[in-house]
């Protein structure tokens, strides 16, 4: 089975232009969007429920003392094994979302180039090189909590953040070249050498269409949370709320990680062709 593939862009002497990407990627999505949002729908949407369910649980079993649950001084001053357990839940769904980008790049990849493959051939990539893509989560997870720890200061956080922006096609070269954490480091590196203004003009030209989908998801956020408003602020609300909006967020923010998915995978694509050429 095929899918519709606008045409590839064009590699070479060529500089890459954002709205020619934007175009492309706005136009490979809509055409494409179910077999390019699969794999990551697959992955997260259990996560999502089973990330929304076990807070409920160890709030109204184990840690049934705790009056107010998710808030911030009572996770700070409560007991460790709870803070412990949420931040195991919250690692855990962190690198099923690693697996899922990366199942998501190749399955941009495929559309492009007008195929389809199965859901478990999207996905083995990422699980055969599991080890190399929780390399990578990490060290992308250190690297934006630094940048946020030293958001106090002027001169590290911005220094920290054009090395995460020259590292931003790490996952793309994993993906779509060489899976390993090092080489895929250095490709994007490489790449992103001069590109990094078109990256943020890219990002920026998605926001749009990021705008229109949070719309819509906080609407349908507002409807599944008015019978819990109705019922008050009690306990039981507050958990059954958290829990619906956790999966009803999951759901939103699948089109839109996929989305810029989408725009960032064809930049990487451009910019490693003009570099193999």
């Amino acid at each position: 089975m095929t899918l519709q593939a606008p045409p590839a862009a064009q590699t070479g002497s060529t500089p890459v232009r954002v709205r020619d990407v934007l175009r492309e990627a706005r136009d490979l999505f809509r055409h494409n969007a179910k077999p390019i949002m699969l794999p990551m729908a697959v992955v997260q949407v259990p996560l999502a429920v089973i990330g929304a369910i076990v807070p409920w649980v160890l709030y109204a079993t184990v840690y049934s003392e705790q009056l107010h649950p998710f808030d911030a001084q009572a996770l700070t001053d409560g007991p460790r094994g709870l803070l412990f357990a949420l931040v195991v839940v919250a690692w855990i769904w962190i690198m099923f979302l690693a697996l899922g980008f990366n199942s998501t790049i190749i399955a941009v990849r495929d559309a492009r180039k007008g195929v389809r493959k199965p859901l478990a051939e999207l996905l083995d990539p990422s699980f055969t090189h599991l080890g190399g893509l929780l390399v990578i989560a990490l060290g992308a997870a250190a690297l934006w909590f630094a940048i946020l720890a030293t958001s106090i200061t002027v001169l590290a956080p911005l220094v920290l953040l054009f090395a995460a922006l020259r590292l931003a096609l790490t996952f793309h070269s994993f993906a779509l070249n060489d899976p390993r954490p090092r080489a895929a480091m250095s490709e994007s590196w490489t790449l992103m050498r001069g590109n990094v203004i078109r990256l943020l003009g890219l990002l920026l030209g998605t926001l749009p269409a990021i705008m229109l989908m949070l719309l819509a998801g906080s609407l349908a956020l507002v409807v599944v949370s008015i019978p819990f408003a109705v019922v008050g602020t009690s306990r039981g609300p507050t958990l059954a709320a958290n829990a619906v909006g956790t999966m009803v967020l999951a759901v939103v923010l699948i089109p839109i990680f996929c989305y810029v998915t989408t725009a960032t995978t064809l930049l990487y694509l451009n910019l490693s062709g003009r570099k193999n050429v």
